[in-house]
């Protein structure tokens, strides 16, 4: 656990999603001083206006450690998913350069490619923490039952199904996440992401009880810039493709502003499940 107390300024690498607004708001509410970088096409515009922040392209290492530098930045999170560029649309400067050749040529999933990233930070003098370092361990998905829906014994056959069937991708570091319906893989998850998942599974749905959106961490995850999370978007998707439910790893997954998230769940019907596969 990092002692909070020790961050002369974060850095706070902004993607997509609601985690780097959460993480803004830890820190103003524990006084931690933060600078954001923000990404061309990944950081929305609208979330760093009238905060502290720099704009650089995903390729531009060098830029991205002088900002750092220059804002006295000594600790980073990775807050937000990327969308991952072909490697024609990048335009490394000459550390970026140096950090792409470390990858070219090689079969990396997400795993491989974050170890390298955080490999390279450090490098620079920098302290990678973790999202739930920051918001604690209140942020995490709980075992049992969240909500006022339960699942019943097919959804529960569903959890154990998609359970056994994320843990084999994860394992080949493919994907995180999976949709089960009556014993059927309606999808996994693949370089599209958890939310296009969602929303590619509802053409597929079968008649009858709907699907269970299951996610957990793979087993050689880099947690401290690849956490996997749920949130208000989640339910959203889950209710439009017709889901009933969504089942997410105990104490490793982070449940997004979780009271809305529950609220939200509970008034589309909903189930929300921490779940363990060991």
């Amino acid at each position: 656990m990092v002692d909070l107390r020790k961050i002369h300024c974060l850095g706070i690498i902004a993607g997509h999603g609601d985690l780097p607004r959460d993480i803004i708001q830890a820190c103003q509410m524990q006084n931690i001083p933060y600078y954001i970088m923000a990404y061309d096409r990944q950081t929305d515009p609208k979330f760093v206006q009238g905060l502290p922040h720099d704009w650089v392209g995903l390729g531009q290492a060098g830029k991205t450690i002088k900002h750092f530098k220059t804002n006295k930045v000594d600790h980073i999170v990775m807050a937000g998913y990327f969308n991952r560029p072909a490697w024609s649309e990048l335009k490394p400067d000459f550390k970026g350069v140096a950090l792409m050749a470390k990858l070219v040529g090689k079969p990396m999933g997400d795993d491989g490619l974050f170890r390298v990233i955080v490999d390279f930070f450090e490098s620079e003098g920098l302290t990678v923490v973790s999202p739930e370092d920051l918001l604690g361990p209140k942020a995490m998905v709980s075992l049992g039952t969240l909500t006022k829906a339960e699942p019943d014994e097919q959804a529960l056959k569903d959890i154990q199904r998609g359970l056994k069937v994320a843990k084999a991708l994860g394992a080949q570091d493919v994907g995180q996440s999976v949709v089960v319906q009556q014993g059927l893989v309606l999808g996994v998850e693949a370089l599209e992401g958890s939310d296009n998942l969602i929303k590619r599974t509802a053409s597929l749905k079968q008649e009858g009880l709907g699907g269970i959106f299951v996610k957990i961490i793979k087993p050689n995850q880099e947690t401290r810039v690849d956490r996997a999370v749920i949130g208000p978007l989640t339910v959203n998707y889950a209710a439009q493709a017709g889901l009933r439910g969504i089942a997410a790893e105990a104490d490793h997954v982070i449940l997004l502003n979780k009271d809305e998230t529950i609220a939200l769940a509970d008034s589309k019907g909903l189930f929300i499940v921490g779940v363990s596969h060991d």
